[in-house]
């Protein structure tokens, strides 16, 4: 299986970004699957992705 996932986090770079701890996850490279760009949460202290938009159960 080939997967090339990159990170970017803006308020690593620019602390005064209303982005705070909004991290977009690339998907550079999937063999099978499509690629792409998606936002989660980011809680630094915990090491912790969470979903940015929580869904209806």
């Amino acid at each position: 299986m080939d997967l090339c996932l990159l990170l970017y986090q803006d308020e690593y770079y620019n602390s005064d970004t209303p982005k705070k701890e909004i991290m977009e996850v690339a998907v550079a490279k999937n063999r099978n699957s499509p690629t792409g760009v998606c936002k989660v949460l980011f809680n630094p202290s915990l090491g912790q992705f969470r979903n940015l938009i929580a869904h209806d159960s």
